[in-house]
């Protein structure tokens, strides 16, 4: 898989939205034009992709880390999230 241009902007976006003012829901929509949920959900898509990977690795090994993290957040009994 190769990376568009669009994929590219998500995954510079996701590296820098913090460095400027302003609310990150916003943002997207301004600068990347396209919704908040399709933002979230293409960037999970690609987090798992080897080409996101090279295109950043410190990117995305820290997406996949913080993914695993919050995967990891369920009862310690069952395994599901507030239960």
């Amino acid at each position: 898989m190769k990376l568009i241009p669009e994929d590219r902007a998500v995954l510079e976006f996701e590296c820098t939205w913090w460095t400027e003012p302003g609310l990150k829901t916003d943002r997207i929509r301004t600068e990347l034009g396209i919704s908040s949920s399709r933002y979230y959900k293409r960037l999970a898509e690609l987090i798992d992709t080897e080409a996101a990977l090279a295109f950043d690795p410190l990117l995305i090994r820290r997406l996949r880390r913080r993914r695993s993290l919050d995967e990891g957040l369920g009862s310690p009994a069952t395994g599901s999230p507030h239960s």
